[in-house]
């Protein structure tokens, strides 16, 4: 078992050729059996998949028979030190590349789409451009009236009990967060929510970092970005 680096990617391979698996297969073997990473599958030089796997050589080995049969003849890996983070380095992969082959679009869990924040911006520029051709004064801007400081994961208890979800190791776990303060996992009760993401972890665990909830546009977000 490779070493826990403190880099994600720790080896690599690129553009080989896929008749390794046929004429060196005890090499390849050696190399990535039973390792995790991202792989990504190549027609010549043009990009045609990217995906992830825990096993890459079985992963690879598979994509000979499955449905991209024929399809590629040259493929890249990279092996990570863990796969905390593989998933999300696969969505943006897919998000940013875009390969034909893939059916899906990467999702970015827990990360805030801000077209609307910019389409506001321009917005608000665009009147103080228009203002200042017109010969308009600039509206003056008012301070906002801060509400009061509570605790959106207060607010929702106190109408119940708040929903969580956490992603860990490729898997998702899914809470509840009670009004007497204990977090539910499962059959098992925990006094608070860093103790239930260590029930997960096996180590020292953040809870607020751990753990996500829906924020007010609906969104699952880490309970640390919500303030106290």
């Amino acid at each position: 078992m490779t070493p826990r680096s403190k880099h994600l990617v720790v080896e690599h391979l690129e553009a080989i050729h896929a008749d390794v698996f046929i004429e060196f297969q005890s090499v390849i073997t050696a190399l990535v059996d039973r390792r995790n990473g991202v792989y990504a599958l190549y027609s010549g030089s043009q990009l045609y998949y990217v995906g992830l796997a825990r096993n890459l050589k079985a992963r690879l080995h598979a994509h000979r028979r499955d449905r991209h049969k024929g399809l590629w003849d040259r493929f890249s890996v990279y092996l990570t030190s863990g796969d905390s983070y593989v998933k999300e380095l696969e969505s943006l992969m897919l998000r940013v590349i875009k390969p034909k082959g893939n059916r899906v679009k990467g999702k970015l869990k827990g990360s805030t789409d801000r077209r609307r924040d910019l389409d506001r911006r321009i917005k608000q520029q665009q009147e103080l451009k228009r203002r200042g051709i017109l010969g308009k004064p600039a509206p003056v801007e008012r301070p906002a009236r801060r509400p009061a400081k509570a605790s959106p994961l207060r607010s929702h208890a106190a109408n119940g009990a708040v929903f969580l979800r956490a992603q860990h190791k490729g898997k998702e776990y899914r809470a509840t967060l009670r009004k007497d303060g204990t977090v539910r996992v499962g059959a098992k009760s925990f006094s608070s929510l860093s103790a239930a993401g260590t029930s997960i972890t096996k180590r020292a665990t953040n809870g607020r970092h751990f753990w996500r909830v829906r924020n007010a546009a609906n969104e699952w977000v880490r309970i640390s970005t919500l303030g106290s």
